[in-house]
């Protein structure tokens, strides 16, 4: 009874049938806005800004590109901001930033969905807006975060952080030490097959380790009849790996490879804000990041040794001007300027002999500019029309073992409609230009000793360019619920992939691909069921790709890419607002790489996991989380051929299956 009476509302959600109005504390706000108060949160009674960004429907949360992952301030852009403005740093995830954000201190949260006037959407069709209180307050927290391994190994994330925050002056400091490891702690078996003679069994033992910490300060004050904002960041990373075979049988001998990573990155950033009359503003960004790395890993038996050393940098600066005229209209332009540095030593040997890598010691330096414009358009209340271009242009250059430079200029234009023709419905349809980054890293040579693999550099690089087109609906229904459908194409020039240089394998443009997606992402509350406080989370998302193998000149799909992901998760905050709990599950995981002469595959189980949360006080919140409960097996695996693949015969198969062990994740919040 109760599943026919669910398939039955769901069938009532695609006709429209009891759909619920908007809600006092859900209110359908002008201008393509959703706003949710506090009371919408209350029964849950969430912890931060993170918890309750989790808690809105149909949002799916992206904390963007932190650190040096994707070069510039507008790329790394997450889906939330917080007054209306993006967190100045590119250290820290964004996740982090909400995570320090009292729900006490959150005034309401804004959900922005296919633009409007007024609002930097950052080149994405959804976005959320922390809107935080400007009574005076103080907070002083410390978290204790843990994690317990079957072995009894217990890894601590222990941190504090004080605040105040009265109107516009904001005050803040925060410190983390971490001591744990990641869960490539396990023991597993390696199997190596050749197509004549024995096979290789052999046992894994692997173990690592991550220590370091964190110390940042922020402060903000009025100035100028606006306000700026001041922060800084160091932080430190380390960690320390070592997998050790033991042969079993067949053929080969015990192999010990050891693995090290020393990180030290400094950050300052500042925002300057300021209102030029009732209807325009202006904005000023300025960052510098730098990070000093050491990485080196090295075999005992095989005598294999890589070493590189490097410091990386980066500098922007970015302003933009914002104007609005009255509820439909509204522009913005700007520009950025950025410098980008890579200055690498890498050296490898086998058995102690010295080993030439091409493109062994450079510098790699970017020098970048990009002006955009943006016009928001709503020409009726049903209808946002939002169209934007950027236009980039850079210089990078290579120094050292390879000396070259090139120029880029890229148009990156941008369309976004949406449609909502009744209430609880809209559309959305993009065109967009897209335009990757070179990563600095693929200029430079690297080894991976415990896989016997060496990939050189390559400073002949393009990056890939592509277009989208993707057309979404959302369909929001019983107050909280929500259904977000997409589908997507797109079109890829210059395809960064893997080729031959110089009798290595190193990063190279392989022509043109093509890729179609479909999105789908569903929030059930279950109050009509009966169960009061309860809902399904629901995501899945399945992408087919194509693009020609330059080694084999057959068609595949492209590499790195998971064909299909999907999760499901049970969450009930139980009414009275002190227990929740739930269940998550997670699909298995197919990725395939294409080299030159491997096609390196790694395939994850299923995994389960499922947490409580107590909530003994408001300032006092205990959760427990039981991860990985079903022990899922890892499998990489590797066919490797004599020389390049479709030319050469076949080698060997190998196979490293790792069944990680299920832990333990305590956190506990104490506010004062």
């Amino acid at each position: 009874m109760r599943g026919r009476y669910f398939a039955g509302a769901a069938l009532a959600v695609f006709l429209g049938v009891g759909a619920a109005q908007a809600q006092d504390t859900t209110a359908a706000g002008q201008q393509g806005v959703l706003v949710y108060d506090t009371p919408f949160f209350a029964n849950a009674r969430p912890v931060t800004a993170l918890d309750m960004i989790r808690l809105l429907p149909g949002f799916n949360f992206d904390a963007g590109n932190e650190g040096n992952q994707q070069r510039g301030f507008n790329g790394a852009a997450g889906n939330v901001l917080i007054n209306g403005d993006r967190p100045v740093t590119k250290t820290e995830s964004l996740e982090q930033v909400l995570r320090r954000v009292s729900s006490d201190s959150v005034e309401r949260v804004e959900l922005i969905r296919g633009g409007a006037p007024g609002i930097d959407m950052q080149g994405r069709a959804v976005l959320a807006n922390v809107v935080l209180k400007t009574a005076a307050r103080v907070e002083k927290v410390i978290n204790y975060d843990a994690y317990l391994y079957p072995d009894g190994y217990l890894g601590i994330l222990p941190s504090f952080q004080v605040s105040r925050r009265q109107g516009v002056s904001e005050s803040e400091i925060y410190g983390q030490l971490i001591r744990d490891r990641t869960d490539n702690t396990a023991d597993g078996r390696k199997t190596v097959v050749y197509p004549t003679g024995p096979a290789q069994q052999a046992n894994l033992d692997m173990h690592d380790k991550v220590t370091g910490g964190q110390l940042r300060g922020a402060i903000q004050r009025p100035m100028f009849g606006g306000k700026i904002r001041l922060n800084a960041v160091v932080s430190k990373d380390d960690f320390d790996r070592s997998v050790s075979t033991d042969i079993l049988s067949g053929p080969g001998v015990s192999e010990y490879v050891s693995e090290r990573y020393r990180s030290t990155a400094y950050e300052l950033g500042s925002r300057f804000d300021r209102k030029l009359g009732a209807s325009s503003e202006m904005e000023v960004v300025a960052l510098q990041r730098i990070e000093v790395t050491d990485y080196g890993t090295k075999s005992k038996v095989a005598a294999g040794d890589f070493g590189e050393e490097s410091t990386s940098g980066e500098s922007i600066v970015r302003g933009v001007l914002r104007t609005k005229r009255g509820d439909r209209w509204s522009f913005e332009g700007g520009g950025e300027a950025a410098y980008n540095f890579l200055d690498s030593d890498t050296r490898f040997s086998q058995g102690g002999v010295p080993i030439a890598l091409p493109a062994a010691s450079v510098k790699v330096e970017e020098l970048r500019g990009e002006v955009f414009g943006t016009a928001t358009w709503r020409p009726s209340d049903k209808m946002t029309v939002e169209a934007s271009s950027r236009f980039e242009v850079s210089r990078i250059s290579q120094s050292g073992d390879t000396d070259l430079e090139k120029e880029f200029f890229y148009p990156k234009p941008r369309l976004l409609l949406t449609w909502n023709p009744v209430t609880n419905h809209q559309f959305r349809l993009r065109l967009q230009r897209e335009v990757g980054q070179l990563d600095f890293g693929d200029f430079i040579s690297s080894a991976s000793v415990d896989l016997n693999r060496v990939q050189a550099g390559n400073a002949d690089l393009e990056p890939n360019r592509s277009w989208v087109v993707e057309g979404s609906y959302e369909r929001r229904f019983w107050e909280k619920g929500a259904l977000t459908v997409s589908l997507k194409e797109t079109r890829y020039d210059d395809v960064v992939d893997v080729i031959p240089v110089e009798g290595f394998d190193a990063p190279g443009n392989i022509g043109s691909g093509v890729a179609h997606a479909l999105s789908v992402n569903l929030t059930v509350p279950l109050q009509r069921l009966g169960i009061t406080g309860a809902r399904i989370e629901a995501k899945g998302d399945w992408v087919k790709s194509e693009v020609t193998d330059p080694t084999t000149g057959e068609k595949r799909r492209l590499s790195d890419q998971a064909g299909t992901q999907a999760n499901i998760a049970y969450i009930h905050d139980i009414p009275g607002g002190k227990w929740s709990y739930g269940f998550k599950y997670f699909s298995p995981i197919d990725v395939k790489v294409f080299r030159v002469a491997e096609v390196f595959r790694f395939d994850m189980e299923e995994q389960f996991e499922t947490f409580v949360e107590w909530r003994r006080t408001q300032n006092l919140t205990i959760r427990l989380d039981w991860q990985n409960i079903s022990a899922r097996s890892v499998v990489r695996s590797r066919e490797i051929f004599s020389g390049p693949r479709g030319a050469s015969p076949f080698n060997r198969y190998e196979a490293r299956d790792v069944p990680f062990d299920s832990w333990i994740y305590v956190r506990v919040r104490q506010a004062f």
